[in-house]
């Protein structure tokens, strides 16, 4: 919201009064482009590279497209937007204007370009061909422009514009540099449109540059793009064709359910007449009335304000948002907002007129009955504003730039002071007494300080959340485990393409022409039904969605499914949809698929993308959700599956809050997150559960703190030394926890697979190791087998013999995303969003990681891999981690264990049992015993269950633990006894007992 923020929401009330598409004449033109808010993107959506990857941030900002300023520098070295077209994936790059809620008549469009000297070259890094377009319904429309008046440009047969900047429609002095008091010249192209057009969007494709600058390491400039019109009247309005008026009817709700303040609320509900369908109109009235009944405000003008910074801080709320009134503050300062009340927070505006202290990122608490809690973490962005003495007020530019600035109410004491605002919209709305903002970095990490000129809180009073998540592949990347009925890991070898044997192909956005990375599943009657099973590692999602993709018409296909989501006790069967797309139907609680009758299909000339999509009867909530399959056939002793794709969100936390189950839910996680933080102690597991109870009170508060508190995290070791038999000097890449670098790695260069060919991690002393993890980024250098030694008592003793080992390929984006598909944008997007493609976004950079469980924990002081079998060209680690922890020195020790019962059976029937054990504490201080109980289903943890006792110093004593609570649907239970041994840390006393 915002780029050209008004200096107060009553000039911006005011303003929208004057020039408002209801009440503007159509004689009434200025450069209506100013009020747009700008994006700059490639043809995947990305945005398009600029400022050198960032290096210098001043050229980054879009707002930089429509400020009205025009750097001096003829090097770019100033305030111009520059872009790179080999960094941003080649041409076309798109120049796009958002109007928002409102629609701009345009009938002149004004492309500006500097007059740039380098080496003796003039007029260097322009675009030289562009196409325009406008918005109608959710298509782009080309726009084609009447002729040239003296030759400037020349109308394609494509309706394209070849740019002549030789025969320029003006040339005029600009802005005056602040370093050399020279003044900028450039160069003006009109290109008349030959009528109104009417839209909410407008586009510029620049399809063709020139040479680019060889000083702003070969960058092309958009330095100025000019609108000229205004706000469409409705006498305008009424001449458009209808499907452009539902799309535009339809934006404006959508911007007013992002930003639903009064103005955009009014807004929309006016332009409801325009959309066609009746259903759809009757529910987006109801939105917009309950939008126009409860507007968002600026919560912030009612709050008082406390923080950390200059005399200003009071500053930040007064709305008077230009550079001569700011807030300062060390680069990691805070401020809060008090609003004495109960109110719910939707979106923060920050506004700053100094691009390098402004905040790059930011963290939001709220709190609520005293506890403050974490809203998240934000990137912000906020743009350089253009200062003073950089207008040339002797020029039509420079003035008609201060005209409109006055307008704004962006001139004091005679000068240009405002700001450039950023809008967060929190993602979990916050519903608090109190809000408090911390900077927690700086763009520029040079500076000493952070400064903001206003902050806004929009919101309303009360707790009035709604919410309106939109779904993504909550699949993506996530571990994938494919086991038969009884909980056995599957795997088919393929002595051809072992690859396929990975399940992680099943979640990377994978879908090949040529089937040499697709996932193979293996075929066997006996073994079905089998399960395809997908760990949100500790988050809550809600669902909706399943999709299958294949990339072959082929037999070898996933017929009948059912599926389940484990909702922290127990998996729960979600029922499909009797309302399917394409080949799916529901018979009960399964969905049959006919891949003769596909959901969707994508292709183009390099492959074909086949899916079947499954809808959920409601969403469900679970921390794993697993697609059962109960029927399939037969391809060569295969099932072949490219991708599995789960769709949905993670609810807010004051969303679970308002749910009647909320109790049960918040129940639920806590005895799920206990489980799953105790069989993987990491510190972030341990941090989601602390997370999860933080909101408990009384006794349960201190039952789940407590467990939370002494499990013993079993992390990456840190503090190792490296050591290789074949390329030791390469020997750094294992340790150096940069995973995803392209040439930090250890490379076998062999494939000679002999004693010599070993890796090893040595530690800083003895510790108790767990597992080991591989992460490798191609598969032709993957490790497919392995021994694993561990140094004990100075001696390397083999642990594991020829374990195998399963390892995906890392997709390029060469290979993987050459098409053009949807799938594949999607893709790519999916990486980019989760920063896994490279700095200049050309490539993906991660890897794939497999995990070797030891068959107990080892102490050791080193633990040593010796590759048995690898890749065809070698064995390559991008990285080796050890997990494992400080070893246990000062516990008590367990004498006798034993249950009273025999068998799980008779626990089930019995309702109730009782955990015996003599335990031995011969240390000088009391020390804690503490029995943990797991039930599965399939081994599958259904709940867990903890109960400790106090073990008197120097003492041995009997003790009884009572297991209650004993799911009737369990196939296992397993108990052992863990100690705590210093004052935070829990570890196993016994190996675990298992019960069937």
């Amino acid at each position: 919201m915002g780029k050209k923020m008004l200096a107060s929401v009553l000039a911006a009330v005011l303003l929208f009064s004057l020039l408002g598409f209801a009440g503007l004449a159509e004689e009434t033109d200025f450069n209506i482009g100013y009020y747009a808010e700008v994006s700059v993107t490639n043809k995947d959506g990305a945005p398009a590279s600029a400022g050198y990857n960032g290096e210098n941030h001043w050229r980054t900002y879009w707002n930089t497209v429509n400020d009205y300023s025009i750097a001096a520098n003829q090097h770019y070295w100033g305030t111009n937007y520059t872009f790179s077209a080999e960094r941003s994936g080649g041409l076309p790059v798109y120049v796009d204007f958002d109007y928002g809620g409102k629609a701009a008549a345009i009938h002149q469009i004004r492309l500006v370009e500097t007059l740039r000297n380098f080496d003796g070259k003039t007029d260097l890094g322009r675009y030289t061909r562009v196409k325009l377009y406008n918005k109608v319904g959710s298509e782009w429309q080309v726009i084609v422009p009447a002729a040239a008046a003296n030759g400037e440009y020349a109308l394609m047969d494509d309706n394209s514009i070849a740019l002549d900047w030789s025969k320029p429609s003006l040339t005029e002095n600009l802005t005056v540099s602040a370093w050399n008091n020279d003044y900028a010249k450039a160069d003006f192209i009109h290109v008349p449109l030959g009528e109104y057009i009417v839209s909410h969007d407008f586009r510029i494709e620049i399809l063709e540059i020139g040479e680019p600058n060889g000083d702003a390491w070969g960058e092309i400039g958009i330095d100025e793009i000019m609108m000229d019109g205004h706000y469409a009247a409705d006498s305008e309005l009424a001449d458009c064709a209808p499907d452009f008026l539902d799309g535009y009817a339809k934006k404006a709700v959508s911007v007013m359910k992002k930003m639903g303040t009064a103005e955009n609320a009014e807004q929309a509900r006016t332009l409801l007449k325009y959309i066609a369908d009746d259903a759809e109109k009757e529910t987006l009235t109801a939105q917009v009335n309950k939008a126009v009944l409860q507007p968002w405000r600026n919560l912030a003008l009612e709050a008082s304000l406390s923080g950390d910074g200059s005399e200003q801080l009071g500053q930040l709320n007064d709305e008077n948002a230009n550079g001569l009134s700011y807030w300062s503050s060390d680069p990691m300062g805070s401020f809060t907002y008090d609003y004495g009340k109960t109110v719910t927070v939707n979106a923060i505006e920050l506004g700053g007129c100094n691009a390098d202290n402004a905040p790059k990122k930011v963290a939001v608490y709220a709190t609520s009955g005293g506890a403050e809690t974490l809203v998240g973490e934000f990137d912000v962005h906020i743009g350089r504003v253009p200062e003073h003495h950089e207008f040339n007020l002797e020029t039509a530019f420079g003035s008609d730039a201060y005209a409109e600035f006055e307008k704004a109410g962006q001139i004091a004491q005679g000068e240009v002071h405002y700001s450039d605002f950023y809008t967060i919209v929190l993602p979990n709305a916050a519903v608090c007494e109190k809000l408090r903002v911390q900077t927690t970095a700086v763009r520029d990490s040079g500076r000493t300080g952070v400064i903001l000129t206003e902050a806004r809180t929009f919101g309303t009073d009360g707790a009035n959340v709604e919410y309106h998540y939109n779904a993504e592949n909550m699949a993506f990347r996530q571990p994938v485990s494919v086991t038969d009925g009884q909980g056995n890991p599957l795997r088919m070898i393929d002595p051809n393409n072992p690859q396929r044997s990975s399940w992680d192909y099943l979640t990377d956005y994978n879908i090949t022409g040529d089937g040499w990375y697709k996932t193979a599943l293996p075929y066997d009657e006996a073994r079905i039904p089998f399960y395809i099973t997908i760990d949100f590692q500790g988050r809550l999602v809600e669902l909706e969605k399943l999709t299958l993709g294949e990339g072959r018409e082929a037999t070898g296909q996933i017929k009948r499914i059912e599926m389940q989501v484990h909702d922290g006790k127990d998996w729960v069967t979600v029922p499909p949809s009797h309302t399917q797309t394409g080949g799916v139907t529901a018979d009960g609680n399964q969905a049959v698929l006919d891949w003769n009758n596909l959901s969707r299909a994508e292709s183009d000339e390099t492959k074909i993308a086949r899916f079947m999509d499954v809808e959920f009867d409601q969403p469900q909530l679970g921390y794993q959700f697993r697609v059962k399959v109960t029927e399939a056939s037969n391809y060569w002793g295969a099932i072949l599956l490219d991708e599995v794709m789960a769709w949905g969100w993670e609810p807010m936390a004051a969303d679970i809050e308002t749910r009647d189950n909320a109790a049960e839910i918040k129940a639920k996680k806590a005895d799920y997150l206990l489980g799953y933080a105790a069989e993987k102690p990491t510190q972030k597991n341990i941090s989601l559960l602390k997370d999860a109870v933080s909101g408990m009170s009384g006794e349960e508060k201190e039952k789940y703190l407590s467990a939370s508190q002494k499990i013993a995290v079993r992390d990456v070791i840190s503090n190792t030394t490296a050591s290789a038999g074949v390329n030791p000097e390469k020997a750094y890449g294992l340790n150096d926890s940069l995973w995803a670098d392209i040439t930090n790695y250890w490379n076998s260069d062999t494939t000679n697979c002999d004693d010599n060919l070993w890796a090893q991690l040595s530690f800083d002393g003895l510790k108790d190791v767990d597992s080991i993890r591989l992460s490798t980024r191609y598969y032709p250098c993957a490790i497919n087998s392995l021994d694993v030694y561990a140094q004990i008592n100075g001696t390397m003793e083999k642990i594991m013999d020829d374990v195998p080992v399963y390892q995906a390929h890392t997709p390029e984006l060469g290979s993987y995303f050459s098409s053009t598909i949807p799938f594949d944008a999607e893709g790519k997007k999916a990486y980019a969003d989760k920063g896994l493609l490279r700095s200049d976004g050309v490539e993906i950079n991660c890897v794939s990681w497999y995990q070797i469980d030891l068959p107990r924990t080892v102490q050791c002081t080193a633990i040593k891999i010796e590759i048995e079998a690898c890749g065809g060209w070698g064995a390559s680690v991008s990285e080796m981690e050890v997990i494992g922890g400080d070893p246990v020195t000062d516990s008590p020790s367990v004498l006798s264990c034993s249950a009273d019962f025999s068998s799980l059976e008779a626990l089930k029937a019995a309702g109730a049992g009782t955990v015996n054990a003599r335990i031995s504490n011969q240390r000088s201080e009391s020390r804690t015993a503490t029995v943990v109980v797991f039930f599965y289903q399939d081994d599958k943890l259904l709940s867990s269950y903890c109960k400790g006792a106090v073990i008197q110093a120097g003492t041995t004593q009997d003790i009884s633990f009572a297991v209650p609570h004993v799911p009737q649907n369990a196939t296992k239970m397993v108990y052992t006894i863990w100690g705590d041994w210093k004052d935070t840390d829990l570890r196993p006393l016994m190996e675990q007992i298992e019960v069937i």
